[in-house]
């Protein structure tokens, strides 16, 4: 009798576990969701309001910047190049890094 309540509290044991686990594994996919929509949102959100980014994105779309030998005399166009690239090339991790630079 004794083991027949040890096996039932073992079998109790791993299904819990199992549970646990499972409701440990939807909580985790669903904050990763929600990060990377806030991440997406966040460039979204930088492309489309941020005035510099803005301003440079038409520029390179639509022609008008040109990288030639004067590209690194002009400091404000080479930063606002490089805000562009910073936000269209990070990581979650290393965005909030970048927006504290600029």
């Amino acid at each position: 009798m004794l083991e027949w309540i040890k096996e039932d509290i073992t079998f109790l044991t791993l299904a819990i576990t199992i549970v646990g686990g499972g409701f440990a594994l939807w909580q985790w996919r669903k904050q990763n969701k929600i990060r990377r929509t806030e991440f997406v949102y966040q460039v979204m959100n930088d492309l489309r309001h941020d005035q510099e980014i803005v301003e440079i994105s038409h520029a390179v779309a639509y022609g008008e910047f040109l990288y030639n030998e004067n590209f690194h005399d002009d400091h404000a166009l080479e930063i606002k190049i490089d805000k562009l690239l910073g936000v269209l090339n990070l990581s979650p991790e290393k965005q909030s890094n970048w927006q504290t630079r600029f």
